[in-house]
């Protein structure tokens, strides 16, 4: 092979290296995950939605940040439940920060097994959920 043959695989394969540590490490490297600001909703398998800056996307654990999620109000009465003829009033939601509530309190941040993450979606600027918790800061 000749010596400019050699040098441009030489070449390649430095590319091909640097773009798969890239890939691998961009969680790692500040600016690099250019949403790591954004909201998203993490729906679990069990039914839980969560709301926060979401971390570490290729890791087993995922990190949310900032974590929020919403309680439905004591209030609400099940359809099932609902006697005939009565009025009822729609369901109303809290937005609760993690650890605002809970006895033993954890920080906001929250380590999620992503075998339970069902479905992420990124939030608008503009939801309810983003103007909620922008309220609260």
């Amino acid at each position: 092979m000749s010596k400019k043959a050699t040098s441009i695989v030489v070449v390649a394969l430095l590319i091909v290296i640097a773009l798969a540590l890239g890939a691998k490490y961009s969680d790692k490297i500040p600016g690099a995950n250019k949403n790591s600001q954004k909201y998203m909703a993490v729906t679990l398998d069990n039914g839980l939605i969560y709301f926060g800056n979401l971390k570490n996307k290729t890791s087993q654990y995922v990190t949310l940040e900032n974590a929020y999620f919403a309680q439905q109000n004591a209030e609400w009465v099940k359809p099932e439940d609902r006697k005939k003829d009565q009025e009822y009033n729609q369901p109303q939601y809290l937005l609760t920060k993690v650890g605002d509530t809970e006895v033993y309190g954890p920080d906001s941040t929250m380590k999620i097994n992503r075998d339970h993450i069902l479905l992420i979606q990124d939030l608008k600027s503009d939801s309810q959920v983003i103007k909620t918790i922008n309220s609260q800061k």
